[in-house]
């Protein structure tokens, strides 16, 4: 059987990403903040995405993470955060999707997309089977 743990949204932090990456590991991660209204709209499409396919997406709350406050400036950082982007690179948006097969980034996006618009980026980097291709030619 399946195990429920292998598909579905999975609560993670920036570290677990980065172990993901060094592990050449194939990955759907999700990075978003808990206050972002787009994240939220994206959370529903990813939901009904896990239902309807064995994927796994990994989901990073910038916020919820260990913050550090520079004394003189008073801004925020987040350093396991940071640290994760020197893997995936500057997110400037969220949410902020990526493809990561076997620890290389194939593919990314930023903002909420469609179900339609998911799943066909979910088959184009190799995480769906192209099953009803010839349905939606357009």
């Amino acid at each position: 059987g399946c195990f429920p743990s292998t598909s579905g949204i999975v609560h993670s932090s920036s570290k677990d990403a980065i172990t993901a990456i060094e592990s050449k590991d194939s990955l759907i991660l999700v990075i978003g903040t808990t206050q972002c209204g787009s994240c939220k709209e994206f959370s529903e499409v990813m939901k009904q995405i896990t239902e309807q396919y064995d994927i796994r997406i990994a989901e990073v709350f910038i916020d919820e993470e260990e913050s550090e406050t520079d004394p003189n400036t008073q801004e925020v950082r987040y350093p396991d955060f940071e640290e994760l982007q020197q893997y995936i690179g500057q997110v400037g948006a969220t949410p902020s999707v990526f493809f990561i097969n076997n620890g290389l980034i194939k593919g990314t996006f930023t903002g909420a997309v469609s179900y339609d618009t998911f799943k066909s980026k979910l088959e184009k980097y190799g995480f769906l089977p192209e099953e009803t291709k010839q349905q939606s030619e357009e």
